[in-house]
């Protein structure tokens, strides 16, 4: 898997300003929060929803029918 590197130039994505959304739980093992608080730093005006027990948003897949 490939990690989630900032790039040295976030400006193309920065531009997008409050029409970026970030989501992120800090009981997350894989993204933990200091990286999601370098998003923040770059990306000062996304919008922003931090949950305390959503872990790394791992969902069940849907069951076949």
């Amino acid at each position: 898997m490939a990690d989630f590197i900032l790039p040295k130039n976030m400006s193309r994505l920065a531009k997008y300003g409050d029409k970026v959304h970030l989501y992120h739980s800090t009981d997350d093992k894989i993204v933990h929060t200091l990286d999601f608080n370098r998003y923040l730093k770059v990306l000062p005006e996304a919008q922003v929803r931090i949950f305390e027990d959503r872990g790394h948003f791992l969902a069940i897949s849907f069951r076949s029918w």
